[in-house]
């Protein structure tokens, strides 16, 4: 196990009996999901779950705005909370990410993915670290590995394997070691520009979306490369990119490639990660290292604290 100090910006590890709370910063929420979802994590982690959502939705979101602000803002107040669990994506935590306020004094851990990489982003700024992992509603969908490895990871147990061998794509040979920065490449796109602007330089950058045409993705690629240092990245990692519209497959394939081609840096495929299972748990700017040579993906040191 890590030992407290050696990574003092690293979140507390999360094992059997802690006190986690899920929240709803962005979509409506499907409530029969959220359940299973939340059986699973009192169940198979063992943790001890409190819910604090909104009493009604607003349109395509959770609840309004400042219902869902108040309900992230409460968690991190909550002396009786360890971590805090996003209870879906969708859309939403862009319209209240300006609102949050410095939270750095209680640096607890966010986990979520998809429309959740916006406050993953704005909590880097204050120098919070993040789990990139499924969310609430999302647990039920997920096969046994997934489930395991993302225990494994909010514990600080091993392995620290990221990409195992088996499914590295390899699309441009190097190595590489930098942070682990990245997530929803449409809502990285969204957050140039804003006060929390990806800074990609020297890191590792991992990208995952669902449901794009491949033009968007490619236009979203170009944000990144011109507006958040994308061409001076250490390495990319490709994950899933999920209900990509019928016919377009080949050209996403093609997108790839020609990335691979254009930025000097390794590029590789087959991340388990994205809107489907599998879906890991990745500790957002820890420390790691992606060799082709030997076709992993690994956290270099410890990545929580105890």
């Amino acid at each position: 196990m890590p030992h407290s100090g050696d990574t003092p910006n690293a979140p507390i590890a999360l094992g059997p009996g802690a006190r986690i709370r899920i929240v709803a910063p962005s979509g409506r929420i499907d409530l029969k999901r959220l359940e299973s979802g939340k059986s699973i994590l009192e169940n198979h982690f063992g943790f001890d779950v409190s819910v604090d959502l909104p009493r009604e939705s607003d349109r395509y979101l959770a609840g309004p705005d400042a219902c869902r602000l108040d309900a992230i803002h409460r968690a991190f107040d909550s002396p009786d909370v360890d971590g805090i669990w996003c209870g879906r994506g969708g859309y939403g935590a862009i319209r209240i990410a300006p609102n949050l306020r410095d939270l750095s004094k209680r640096p607890l851990p966010l986990i979520g993915f998809s429309d959740l990489t916006v406050l993953q982003g704005v909590l880097a700024s204050q120098g919070i670290r993040s789990w990139h992992g499924p969310v609430v509603s999302q647990l039920g969908d997920l096969d046994t590995t997934s489930l395991e490895q993302c225990a494994r990871m909010l514990r600080g147990t091993g392995p620290a394997v990221l990409l195992p061998s088996d499914r590295m794509q390899v699309l441009q040979e190097g190595s590489a070691e930098g942070p682990l920065r990245g997530g929803n490449l449409t809502m990285l796109a969204s957050m140039a520009g804003t006060p929390w602007t990806p800074d990609l330089r020297g890191a590792i950058v991992f990208l995952e979306d669902v449901g794009e045409s491949v033009y968007r993705l490619d236009r979203c690629l170009q944000q990144l490369r011109h507006a958040c240092g994308l061409e001076e990245a250490g390495a990319i990692v490709l994950g899933a990119f999920t209900q990509v519209p019928e016919g377009e497959s080949k050209w996403l394939d093609s997108l790839w490639l020609e990335l691979a081609d254009t930025i000097a840096c390794p590029v590789v495929g087959g991340l388990p990660v994205g809107h489907q299972s599998p879906n890991w748990m990745l500790p957002l700017g820890a420390h790691v290292k992606l060799e082709t040579h030997s076709a992993t993906m690994q956290v270099v040191g410890p990545w929580v604290r105890e």
